[in-house]
């Protein structure tokens, strides 16, 4: 985690949250902005925001593979929790799943393909690339999502840093298209990657 200075750009609620060249040298970096945790990660030369403890049970999905589902011939971002292997859209929180259906002739359960939850559980937040840095702004939903019950808690944050179980493939941003186990290396505290590597940053709101 990074932690610098507490700056506010003037009306759109957006908060410095890490230095420009943060992902210079890897594709992900985790944040604090107000006390929560966000982890940030760059995909296809796009950043994404997101709460980084998983709605599900805590788990240190910023941590987990990065991963591209597609859906009616439309690529969808996603990362997959290193604990459950839950699948949350990068773009808008929905959690993915490959379902099943009844086959009418056989009786027998077949795959029918990714379905939606339809629903947001995992908190995202709008992400802005500026001269002087990576800026945030906090999501605005005001409806309680899932992944709010954890996006403070210190305790859970700490198992990023750990990949959860153990060390997990994809923490590079490598994106992947098939389901593999979990294997490889993660992001870790090695201040070999970053002079900021092993230290929290925080962007909160100057008035």
């Amino acid at each position: 985690y990074y932690c610098i200075s507490t700056k506010m750009s003037e009306n759109d609620g957006y908060v410095l949250a890490a230095p420009i060249d943060a992902l210079r040298d890897r594709s992900r970096c985790h944040v604090t902005v107000k006390g929560r945790y966000i982890s940030i990660v760059r995909v296809r030369e796009k950043l994404f925001a997101f709460d980084s403890i998983c709605y599900h049970a805590g788990g240190p999905l910023g941590a987990g593979d990065i991963e591209e589902i597609i859906v009616n011939d439309e690529s969808i971002p996603c990362i997959k929790c290193p604990w459950h292997h839950y699948t949350i859209s990068l773009i808008n929180g929905e959690k993915w799943y490959n379902s099943l259906e009844q086959d009418k002739a056989s009786g027998k359960l077949i795959p029918a393909g990714w379905k939606s939850s339809e629903i947001t559980l995992q908190r995202v937040h709008q992400i802005e690339t500026r001269s002087d840095g990576i800026y945030i702004q906090l999501s605005e939903q005001n409806d309680e999502i899932r992944s709010d019950k954890y996006a403070f808690r210190a305790d859970c944050a700490s198992g990023l840093s750990k990949g959860g179980r153990g060390t997990h493939s994809g923490a590079d941003g490598t994106i992947r298209k098939s389901r593999p186990p979990p294997s490889g290396q993660i992001f870790n505290n090695n201040s070999s990657l970053s002079p900021f590597a092993s230290l929290f940053r925080s962007g909160t709101s100057k008035r």
